[in-house]
């Protein structure tokens, strides 16, 4: 085994030799801890049953003598994982007690994260941590910048070295992520941008044995990334190394490590967690074991036989499947026996059965989830919805552990983006709400991190399977929950959305008005016919008194109460005109005119006269407002 390096590689004794004290100290690591490397190579063949990419060792056999017909490991990790990272968290910022500003900076700053959540595709790398943390027990999102902008990736659990000693009950202070990369690749990167940096890749060792339990592809060159916090007297440093030279050698100030960390089952001491796999191992390998043994049996006394007496054996090669095929004889009077065995009694199938059934039941699973099939006598949506919940309940603290690993990372995120804006300029983001895309530049965000709070609630309540989804909708709108224009925005069927769209523009363009509305900056939206004025009147003025209440400017209210007195006002003139042509239709003939005197400067010629002069009064001109 190698030993501890006495001189550590980010003292200033190992400036000159840096790579030297920090490849002997990884190795060190590894070594120590070979056993969980092991165990990683052996879970990912129980879950996959394949050799793991991107581990060259000398464990490629696989762990388990007999071949599996029934793969627990793989089944219980896929279900849990589908029952607990359907859900997506959404981050939410709030203020406590700002004024109107830094409310409304707020929302903008939880636009600007969704944008680049979606474009870092966060969720998809979330999900496939949790999968990570089933199978190995631990998992990490590694948080970096790339081309100026955050950016986040899952990573392998055995590309990464800590010190589990150091870990007992504390975070890593340094870390370290070892990759075995192409010679040509390893050029190419941004890092390598001098001729004496190629050169030494070019002379960096490849193949070969790496540590005693794991050996190198010929071709691959070891490169090692790592990261040190300032911890007491020493100064943080960050380096990327190959075996003979040193590639980046830098001070790091950052106050945690660029890694978040997600654990299945958290260890009782050190830096490991026990994944679902680990818990499923025995179970795995005594259902494999007898699956083998009943296979072998059915194989050995199962197959049907056919005895020929010895003067026949000739007629062997004739014999096949072939259900009408003849076989002809020139003797009469042998005997032919067909003998058809079983190979065990019933007790061992359901043995086996029940073997299964205990393992899913160990892991927190109902067979019902397992095999994806309701309960019998659960009809309703409803009761199926309930149910689905209860099932998840083994699962809870993992998914509150799964939660906080999106906040964490919203957090980890935020202040990457702040160190960026220091150096310069930054990219703004693009926020797409349904059809509508914009811009929101970081500078228009950026708050201090005390004038807020971050919070997780759920991106959506409604199911995620197109059916449920159908159902659920259905039955809010059966409950009058909803009306029929939020159900079809709800709904939002491909086979629907461009009749959809056309459907409830009327209810989008007010939505867009009551945000233009918000915006003090923002020309005034001066109501017009063709909207939808008797929504609109309702739905700005409950946003009215959802802004009022929260705080919003005396500029703000009155946008909102003009823009309400308008449509009104528009409204009162059509009815006001509706009821002009119905009273004129009832008059007898010989009686053009009618009686107008409830319209001011009406006449025989022009019944509408006073009709005009209403919507003169009611112009944006006339009530002081601005023009469109």
């Amino acid at each position: 085994m190698i030993a501890h390096p006495v001189i550590h590689w980010w003292d200033d004794d190992a400036s000159e030799t840096r790579h030297e004290y920090l490849f002997k100290y990884v190795k060190h690591l590894e070594e120590q801890n070979a056993a969980t490397f092991e165990k990683f190579l052996q879970n990912a063949w129980l879950y996959h049953r394949q050799p793991l990419m991107g581990l060259d060792g000398e464990f490629d056999a696989p762990p388990d003598p007999y071949e599996s017909t029934t793969n627990l490991c793989e089944h219980a990790v896929d279900t849990a994982w589908s029952m607990i990272a359907k859900y997506i968290p959404r981050v939410a910022f709030q203020t406590d007690g700002a004024d109107w500003s830094l409310q409304k900076q707020a929302m903008q700053l939880e636009r600007w994260y969704e944008a680049e959540r979606n474009r870092m595709t966060v969720d998809e790398d979330a999900q496939t941590a949790f999968r990570d943390a089933e199978v190995f027990g631990t998992a990490a999102l590694y948080e970096f910048e790339e081309d100026g902008r955050p950016q986040v990736e899952p990573v392998l659990i055995d590309e990464l070295r800590v010190d589990v000693k150091e870990c007992r009950r504390s975070k890593p202070t340094h870390i370290y992520r070892v990759r075995f990369v192409d010679r040509q690749v390893l050029k190419a990167r941004t890092f390598v941008d001098t001729g004496e940096k190629e050169e030494a890749v070019d002379a960096a060792p490849s193949g070969g044995a790496w540590t005693w339990f794991r050996h190198v592809e010929d071709g691959l060159v070891a490169i090692i990334e790592g990261w040190c916090l300032s911890h007491g007297g020493r100064q943080g440093r960050h380096i990327v190394a190959v075996e003979n030279a040193v590639l980046v050698d830098e001070e790091f100030d950052e106050p945690e490590l660029p890694f978040l960390f997600l654990h299945w089952s958290p260890p009782l001491a050190g830096f490991y967690g026990r994944g679902l796999v680990d818990q499923l191992t025995a179970k795995q390998f005594r259902t494999d074991k007898r699956s083998w043994t009943i296979q072998r049996g059915e194989d050995l006394a199962g197959c049907p036989r056919l005895f020929l007496h010895p003067n026949d054996a000739h007629l062997v090669n004739q014999i096949n499947n072939d259900p009408e095929k003849s076989i002809h004889v020139t003797k009469t009077g042998k005997e032919y026996q067909f003998q058809k065995g079983q190979a065990w009694g019933p007790d061992i199938y359901l043995a086996q059965r029940r073997d299964v059934e205990e393992a899913f039941e160990f892991a927190g699973i109902s067979m019902t989830a397992a095999s994806g099939q309701k309960p019998a006598g659960v009809e309703s949506a409803i009761a199926i919805r309930e149910v689905a919940e209860r099932e998840s309940g083994p699962f809870a603290l993992h998914a509150q552990r799964y939660e906080k690993l999106h906040l964490e990372l919203a957090k980890k995120v935020i202040a990457r983006q702040k160190r960026i804006a220091a150096r310069g300029k930054t990219e703004p983001a693009k926020w797409n709400s349904g059809n509508l895309l914009r811009l929101i530049p970081w500078e228009s965000v950026d708050m201090d991190e005390h004038m807020y709070t971050m919070s997780l609630a759920a991106a959506s309540g409604l199911p995620k399977t197109p059916a449920a989804r159908t159902q659920y909708v259905i039955e809010l709108a059966q409950a009058n929950a909803i009306d029929r224009d939020e159900m079809r925005a709800l709904l939002d069927h491909p086979d629907l959305r461009k009749s959809n769209d056309v459907a409830v523009a009327h209810r989008r363009d007010i939505e867009r008005t009551v945000e233009i509305l918000m915006e003090e900056d923002q020309p005034y939206p001066v109501p017009e016919t063709y909207q939808d004025l008797t929504l609109g009147v309702k739905l700005v003025g409950l946003h009215l008194l959802d802004v009022k209440t929260r705080g919003a400017p005396e500029d703000v209210l009155e946008r909102f109460r003009n823009w309400i007195e308008q449509a009104q006002g528009i409204l009162d003139a059509a009815a006001a005109k509706m009821q002009a042509q119905m009273a004129m239709a009832q008059q007898p003939p010989g009686q053009p005119g009618g009686d107008m005197k409830g319209l001011p400067n009406a006449s025989p010629m022009n019944p509408a006269g006073g009709l005009n002069d209403a919507f003169t009064r009611l112009s944006p001109q006339a009530m002081g407002l601005p023009p469109r």
